[in-house]
């Protein structure tokens, strides 16, 4: 009779084991759903600043080649929210008695503030001519 008196409390202590281990578990899992999202909403937050440089990219071409041949550095535009900033280089070149222009645009596009969860920036360059 004593060895059953002895055994009496240990269901106790094996339940409030496996509700910790069960707690521990759920609390993990929340993390790491947690930062799988954060995860995506940066990489969304990126994906959108790349469109956004590489839309600034053909607007810039837009403005270089004919029939606008304007360009200037430091146009500034807004894509969904997102700040772009193109600049416009050109450099004249004679080849073979035949003069055209070479351009070097470059975009870069900016979301968010710098230090914020929500900030993505992304730089594209091309460069093209108007060569006939």
């Amino acid at each position: 009779m004593t060895s059953r008196h002895q055994q009496h409390g240990i269901s106790l202590i094996v339940a409030i084991v496996v509700v910790v281990f069960l707690s521990l578990i759920a609390t993990f899992l929340v993390r790491s759903v947690g930062s799988q999202q954060a995860l995506n909403t940066q990489s969304l937050i990126g994906q959108r600043a790349f469109y956004a440089a590489r839309a600034g990219l053909e607007w810039g071409a837009a403005q270089a080649l004919p029939p606008n041949n304007t360009c200037a550095a430091g146009n500034n535009l807004v894509i969904e929210g997102i700040d772009v900033v193109v600049d416009c280089f050109s450099t004249d070149v004679t080849e073979a008695g035949v003069t055209y222009q070479v351009f070097r645009i470059d975009a870069r596009a900016q979301s968010g503030a710098l230090g914020n969860p929500e900030y993505a920036q992304r730089r594209l360059s091309a460069r093209l001519s108007n060569k006939p």
